[in-house]
């Protein structure tokens, strides 16, 4: 009785020893899988910040070139106005 008995429990011990190395296994992949993900997940993050600075840069650019055309108009009719004035 005593050796089924100390059987059982040595099954269950490879059982569970099994069992744990499958999941330690699992959670390896797991931590694999969401590094590569993680990884990924910055590189392009990187390129977006990117693409919003380029994107910023231009819109930048067209604002000073939209003030520009302002002070240029206002200037023309300003010029428009003093001539009918006359």
């Amino acid at each position: 009785m005593k050796f089924i008995c100390c059987s059982l429990v040595g099954l269950q011990n490879q059982n569970y020893e099994a069992r744990l190395s499958d999941l330690e296994n699992e959670l390896r992949r797991e931590k694999e899988n969401h590094s590569v993900e993680l990884y990924s997940l910055r590189k392009e993050n990187e390129q977006l910040k990117i693409v919003v600075d380029d994107q910023m840069t231009a819109y930048r650019d067209l604002m000073n070139v939209k003030i520009q055309l302002n002070t240029e108009i206002a200037t023309y009719r300003k010029l428009l106005e003093s001539e009918e004035t006359r």
